[in-house]
């Protein structure tokens, strides 16, 4: 009887004990395992011949917008689409928007109403040839109205943002400049280029100043316009060897930092407030090439690019403010189009995935350090042992107290 009691505490006493020890690794678990918080998605799928994301916005409520072309293998041309995601990455809907030709958005930011805008360019309107396209959706991602801008020439914009006073900044082909107002009809135009034949601008932002930058061009040309499009000044920076700056910001100090792609490798020129070259920095990751295809200024000072690997991989880099590295990491088989810092320091990747055999829109969301955590494997052994321990232990009491109260 002695021996049974015995037993049956020191069962109990090892199933307490597991039942700590699996709280506690589980605790220590918690940071790795945050699924909401980290994660990696694809959207499209086999009924689709192809989705590729070019722009990624983190939504009021936490989530995401990806804004992209999609074309579905049983015919028809590209067209715009709309993903929208919770805050893990599920999809909450999506909207193709387009006509009977090509249409491809570059582009997409939320409104202060809760709806989305696209800015890109059509096929299947406007005064024939490409235009510059811009639809504005509600919430749910029903189209409300659409604009185009062009001539019956070819005129494609790669990249549109919304400017302090609700209305919208597009440009693309030669340079050309096109503002609007918050219903997209356009107040005012300007051409600048382009500085070479067949040059565009990539990237617009909206200076502190109420005036314009934009860049571009395989010379990476800068442009510095007032409030209304006239140019102040323009700056060159060298041959980037077929490849073009495929990103602006407007840094700390009032300055400018450009980001593209030099000799198979990611570049990043860093500018004062009249253009001048303060430091460039080339980044060399793979022997096969590298491909640039986003930049930010991070809250830290420092820069975060995004972009492709050996033409390959999704990798994202960060520098310090000076441009030195930080770290870099891979994802997935593809490429990253586009890169924002998120609400939690993190980062928030949208590009596509070609694992499949085809491209599919890929988001991907990481920690501040570019991580997608996982359980290390050091804690699940463990994790195993402490379990199996537990649901051991458990028997054991279950089947002795059995024993005792039959044979009370």
């Amino acid at each position: 009887m002695k021996n049974r009691v015995f037993a049956v505490v020191f069962i109990l006493a090892l199933s307490l004990l597991a039942g700590v020890l699996l709280s506690f690794i589980l605790a220590s678990a918690i940071p790795f395992a945050t699924a909401s918080s980290v994660f990696y998605r694809t959207y499209g799928g086999t009924e689709m011949k192809l989705s590729k994301a070019y722009d990624v916005v983190q939504t009021a409520d936490g989530g995401y917008a990806i804004g992209g072309i999609i074309e579905p293998f049983s015919g028809g041309d590209r067209n715009f689409w709309l993903v929208k995601t919770d805050s893990a990455g599920n999809m909450d809907w999506n909207r193709t928007i387009g006509g009977s030709k090509d249409d491809f958005a570059y582009s997409v930011v939320q409104t202060a109403d809760g709806g989305y805008t696209m800015g890109g360019y059509t096929n299947s309107f406007g005064a024939g040839g490409y235009d510059f396209w811009l639809v504005k959706t509600d919430a749910i991602g029903n189209l409300l109205w659409n604009r185009t801008y062009g001539t019956s020439g070819n005129e494609k914009a790669y990249s549109m943002t919304q400017t302090r006073d609700g209305g919208y900044v597009l440009t693309g082909s030669d340079f050309w400049l096109v503002k609007t107002d918050p219903a997209g009809n356009m107040e005012w135009n300007q051409t600048h280029g382009p500085k070479k034949v067949g040059d565009f601008a990539t990237s617009v932002v909206q200076t502190a100043d109420g005036g314009y930058a934009l860049t571009g061009g395989s010379d990476a040309w800068l442009i510095k316009t007032d409030s209304t499009g006239n140019m102040e000044w323009n700056k060159t920076y060298g041959d980037l060897e077929g490849g073009n700056p495929e990103a602006i910001v407007q840094t700390n100090d009032g300055g400018y930092a450009i980001a593209g792609t030099k000799s198979s490798s990611f570049w990043l020129a860093k500018t004062d407030s009249a253009g001048n070259i303060e430091w460039t920095k080339t980044y060399t990751l793979s022997t096969v090439g590298d491909w640039c295809q986003s930049m930010i200024q991070t809250k830290d000072g420092g820069y975060t690019l995004a972009g492709t690997k050996g033409y390959t991989t999704m990798i994202l880099l960060k520098t310090d403010s000076s441009g030195n590295i930080a770290w870099n990491k891979t994802y997935g088989y593809g490429s990253a189009n586009a890169v924002i810092q998120t609400s939690d320091d993190g980062y928030a990747l949208s590009g596509y995935n070609s694992e499949q055999g085809y491209p599919t829109f890929c988001l991907v969301k990481t920690d501040d350090t570019g991580v997608i955590p996982e359980i290390p494997q050091s804690l699940i052994a463990p994790l195993v042992i402490a379990a199996t321990l537990t649901i051991i232990a458990a028997a054991a009491a279950t089947r002795n107290k059995t024993k005792l109260h039959t044979t009370h």
